[in-house]
Parts: C-alpha cells; sequence; structure tokens
C-alpha cells in the first residue's frame, strides 16, 4: 500500500511538472507588463474584446496561450512556446523567439514595425492570419518546418523573409509578397536551401523591380494537394529573379497581382489636419482605395474611401480633419474590381492636439454639395431643414469619419439659408448655412 501511494504521489508530481496544471489569467482592462509577469510556465491569457496588453519587460513564456485582445510587444519575448488565438499583435523594434516545441497563429493580425523581428527556431504554425512586416523588420525560419495556410505574409519597405530551414510550405491560398508596389521598397525573400512547396492556389509575389526572390535549392509546385503529382524545380546558376513577378503553381512568370503600383504614398501634419497624397503608375482592374487610420499601427478604422481614376498615371489626395491627438497611422487598402485586397505601407504622423468636433464646410455651400466631418465612424442622423423648419432632406451615415453630401434639387431649389442638424453619439449639433446658386 505504501508503494502505491509513493507511486501515485510521483505521478501527480510528474503530471505538474509537464504542464498538466494550467493557470488562467483573465485581463479585462488595458495592462501593462513593466516587469515579468506571475505567470510565466503554462498559462492560459484571456485578453478582453477592446482590451491591450502592452509587454515592456523581456521574459521566457513557457507554454503559454494569449487568446482575443490587443497585444503590443516592445520587448523581447521568448515562447518555450506560445499559441497566439484572436490576437491583433504589435512587434516595435523587439524579437518574437519560438525556440522550443511548435508555436502556432491562428486569426491572427501581426505587425512588425522598425527593427522588429520573429526568429523562428522551432516549427511554426500560421493559419487564417495577416502579417505585416514594415522597416528592416523579418521573419527568419531557423527551426524546421514553417506552416502557411489560409494566409498572407507582406514584406513592405526594406524587410524580408529568410528561411534557413524548412520546408516552407504555402498551402490555401497563402501568398509571400515582397514589396508594396513603390519602387522605392527592396523588400526580398529568401531560400537559403529549404524547399518551398506550393499549394492549392499560393504564390509568391514580386510586386516591383527592386522586390527579389532567391532561392538556391529546390521548389516545388503541387497543383491542388500535397498528394498531387508535383514539380521539381533547382536552378543554382541563376537563384535570384526581381519583380514584377509571381511564383505559383505552374512555375515563374511575369506580371505583378497586387491590383494597384504605387509610385508615392506619403502624409503630413499641417494647420490641425493630416494631408495624406499618394500616386499610381498601374492600376489593373482597379476599383477603389480605402484610407485607413490607427492610433496604435496594429487596430485599423476606415476614414474614407476613395475610387480609382482608371487611369495609368495617378495623383490621389485626401485631408483627415480630425487626426488623433499626439500621434496618427496610416494605410491603404487597395481593391480591385474581383475584391482581391492588398496594402500599402504605413506611415506615423506625429500630431498636435487637437479638438474633436462636428464640422461642415464649406459655407456657403456650392453645386448642392458640402463636406462633413465626425468625431467617430459611428452612426449619425443628418437632417437639413428650411428656414422655417421644413424637413428637406434626411439620411443616416456610418463608417466613416468625413463624408460628401450632394442635396437633392429639392432641398436647394432657392437661395436662402438651411439649417443642417447632426445626431451621433447621442448629441445634437445645429448649424446654419448658405445655399449659395
Amino acid at each position: 500500500m505504501k508503494k502505491i501511494c509513493t507511486l501515485v504521489i510521483i505521478i501527480l508530481l510528474t503530471l505538474s511538472y509537464n504542464g498538466e496544471a494550467q493557470t488562467t489569467v483573465n485581463i479585462s482592462s488595458n495592462t501593462t507588463w513593466s516587469a515579468a509577469p506571475a505567470c510565466t510556465s503554462n498559462c492560459i491569457f484571456n485578453i478582453s474584446s477592446g482590451i491591450t496588453l502592452t509587454i515592456n519587460k523581456s521574459f521566457t513564456c513557457a507554454t503559454c496561450t494569449f487568446n482575443g485582445g490587443s497585444i503590443i510587444i516592445n520587448k523581447d519575448l521568448v515562447c518555450q512556446p506560445c499559441t497566439f488565438s484572436s490576437n491583433t499583435i504589435t512587434l516595435n523594434s523587439a524579437e518574437l523567439k519560438p525556440n522550443s516545441s511548435t508555436t502556432s497563429f491562428s486569426n491572427v493580425t501581426f505587425t512588425a514595425n522598425g527593427t522588429a523581428d520573429v526568429l523562428a527556431n522551432t516549427p511554426v504554425n500560421v493559419t487564417n492570419s495577416t502579417f505585416t512586416f514594415n522597416g528592416t523588420s523579418y521573419f527568419q525560419n531557423n527551426g524546421g518546418q514553417l506552416n502557411i495556410t489560409s494566409s498572407s505574409f507582406y514584406f513592405y519597405g526594406s524587410s524580408y523573409f529568410l528561411a534557413n530551414a524548412g520546408p516552407v510550405n504555402l498551402m490555401s491560398s497563402s501568398r509571400l509578397v515582397a514589396g508594396d508596389g513603390s519602387v522605392g521598397s527592396t523588400a526580398y525573400i529568401k531560400m537559403n536551401g529549404p524547399a518551398l512547396n506550393i499549394y492549392d492556389n499560393s504564390v509568391v509575389v514580386l510586386a516591383n523591380k527592386n522586390n527579389s526572390y532567391f532561392n538556391w535549392g529546390s521548389y516545388n509546385y503541387y497543383a491542388t494537394t500535397a498528394s498531387a503529382t508535383h514539380t521539381s524545380y533547382s536552378n543554382p546558376s541563376a537563384p535570384s529573379y526581381f519583380g514584377t513577378a509571381s511564383l505559383t503553381g505552374t512555375g515563374f512568370g511575369p506580371g505583378n497581382i497586387l491590383p494597384v503600383t504605387l509610385t508615392d504614398f506619403s502624409a503630413d501634419f499641417n494647420n490641425h489636419s493630416v494631408e495624406i497624397l499618394w500616386s499610381t503608375a498601374e492600376e489593373i482592374n482597379f476599383d477603389h482605395f480605402a484610407i485607413e487610420r490607427s492610433s496604435n499601427g496594429s487596430s485599423w478604422e476606415t476614414i474614407a474611401t476613395v475610387q480609382s481614376k482608371e487611369k495609368n498615371t495617378n495623383d490621389y489626395s485626401f485631408t483627415d480633419l480630425s487626426p488623433i491627438e499626439n500621434s496618427s497611422f496610416y494605410r491603404l487598402q487597395m481593391v480591385d474590381k474581383n475584391g482581391n485586397i492588398s496594402y500599402s505601407k504605413i506611415v506615423a504622423v506625429k500630431t498636435d492636439a487637437v479638438t474633436s468636433q462636428v464640422t461642415i464646410f464649406p459655407n456657403p455651400i456650392i453645386n448642392a454639395t458640402f463636406h462633413i466631418k465626425l468625431t467617430s465612424s459611428d452612426a449619425a442622423s443628418i437632417n437639413v431643414f428650411s428656414i422655417e423648419g421644413r424637413l428637406l432632406y434626411a439620411t443616416s451615415l456610418k463608417g466613416q469619419t468625413q463624408y460628401e453630401v450632394n442635396l437633392p434639387t429639392a432641398a436647394t431649389s432657392s437661395n436662402g439659408y438651411l439649417i443642417i442638424q447632426v445626431i451621433s453619439n447621442g448629441k445634437t449639433n445645429t448649424f446654419s448655412i448658405l445655399n449659395k446658386k
């Protein structure tokens, strides 16, 4: 009996040591770790929706799961291993290091800024996720198999992808994209020996002439599934390819599958507003731009849409009249007529203290058209009255912070003053404007 009891105790201790016992930590308010958290082994961190966890201290997390919310990583984090699920992750000039067993990302939006890097010394699985690398950040695969499923990796600026181990498997319409279409980008994808296996309509994209793909080893194209007949290519005598080009299931070919080629994208703060300028050299089957803004470079809102001019060379501009106080981040979402999406690089703008208020301009209005600036993208009601109080026009708006409103002819049939009522966020603003024919 004594031997049996001793054996039970040993088994329980062994199970606890091997990670069976887990600690759950619920994070329901914005939290900053300036020191290592109390739990660093066998931890489940549940981050509530809309809540941000900021990591300002380097530490190692052993068998840790991060569920939901936003995570800002400003100091090195070692994963032995980690599981990330349904997170928005921003890595700022720090290192995320999968260093033991298999680290996985599922339904994750990941952004690396500055000199950030992901140094994978173990296998990694990425599913239904988007990774964006800016500046000189990079993803380096040193630890074995990298599975990318239904996911996209974008490398902008001078960022890059480097695989010293593998194989690297692109599956279920996944993409590795080097460059944002601008000629200034030198982003590249380098397979330093391991095989690249492309399945199921997946693709490698080189957006412009300074973006490259390098592989002195073999790369395999699979038509539909991993079990399908495939072709293996090895070309050590000429291992580098430059854009515009794409590598698909039928091999390397010319052409850029991005819907638009950007030649310039900038944003400048002036007189309490941000002027956003961009230019294109080519628009192929292109539909529109969505201008997106963020306070932290990871959570984005659409503040306006701009339709394609449907020409080969175009200049565009947009003025954000209500930038975020202290700093704003901007990017362009580019959408073609088939619904395919790509993103520009991210630009950051330092702003002064700004006053959020509803604004209508110009005054007087001309050609029955005016613009309205709201304090948020939440739903708003617009009512237009005659000076006598008769309702002439009503509409509802949602999803942007700035709109162009075109009044019907019946509402502007004569000169005179109009009363415009704006109801948003539980507040009512009233404006008197002159209707000038």
